[in-house]
């Protein structure tokens, strides 16, 4: 990934999830702190998981 929003990106990583979702699963992790640049729950009718969003807001309420 280039680390810019293109839609080649976004299409590309959506069929990675639709290729996941027919293999079972049920939610994604995005685990990477560049695939949210690409793709957002907006972009698809599977539950997606932000990981350093999760992890920033774990990290302030423990700092608050």
């Amino acid at each position: 990934m280039s680390g810019k929003n293109t839609q080649i990106e976004t299409e590309q990583v959506k069929k990675i999830i639709s290729r996941m979702v027919n293999a079972g699963a049920q939610s994604i992790i995005l685990g990477c702190t560049e695939i949210p640049l690409v793709i957002s729950q907006k972009d698809t009718d599977v539950l997606v998981f932000d990981s350093t969003k999760i992890l920033a807001e774990i990290a302030l309420e423990k700092a608050l």
